[in-house]
């Protein structure tokens, strides 16, 4: 990744193709407390990363508010909370904001915000939010944890898709929405929804 693309990590650049390829889903045999015990073993030299679980997460819009926009994450993080408790606990763990508007859906490390494209929103089922949601909390992980030092481009997403892949399925995710992301080799962008 260049610097900037360090800062911003985005799904609509190319990627390199470094690394191997989509080796299956999470491992989802873990309890909550081993998982969540896994995410935290983050390197103590990254100044700055705080693991304080909390269960109020800001949402924040870069342009107006839309209450039915607002409404979908809400529902998003309620099938993440009710359905898939342990990736729940994950996105709690690292309380990013959530912010609307922003051109693309990403994990902004500058920022320290998950930002949502709003057409990604507009078009993307709840399920796929929530699954989105944990696709980016991954990549706040491997920063935390130094995997941006040594991993390419694509072994980073990758790891994204295989974290979110579980998810898709646990909140119950249209059939086509699951295949999309299980057949990603992290060099493009999963899209939302399904048509």
């Amino acid at each position: 990744m260049t610097h900037i693309q360090r800062k911003k990590i985005t799904h609509h650049y190319e990627l390199r193709s470094r690394s191997r390829s989509f080796q299956g889903e999470a491992n989802d045999s873990l309890t909550t407390e081993e998982f969540i015990k896994f995410f935290t073993k983050a390197d103590p030299k990254k100044k700055g990363v705080l693991f304080q679980y909390n269960t109020r997460h800001k949402i924040e819009f870069i342009q107006s508010k839309n209450q039915r926009i607002e409404q979908k994450i809400k529902q998003s993080l309620i099938l993440l909370k009710n359905k898939a408790p342990k990736y729940y606990s994950l996105f709690g763990l690292y309380n990013k904001e959530i912010r609307v508007g922003s051109k693309f859906t990403c994990a902004d490390i500058a920022n320290d915000t998950i930002d949502l494209c709003l057409d990604d929103i507009k078009v993307g089922t709840k399920e796929w939010l929530a699954s989105a949601l944990i696709h980016e909390t991954i990549h706040f992980w491997q920063y935390a944890s130094g995997m941006f030092d040594y991993k390419s481009d694509q072994a980073i997403e990758l790891e994204a898709f295989k974290y979110q892949l579980p998810v898709l399925k646990q909140v119950g995710a249209h059939q086509i929405e699951i295949n999309d992301v299980a057949k990603q080799r992290g060099t493009h962008y999963s899209q939302p929804g399904y048509q």
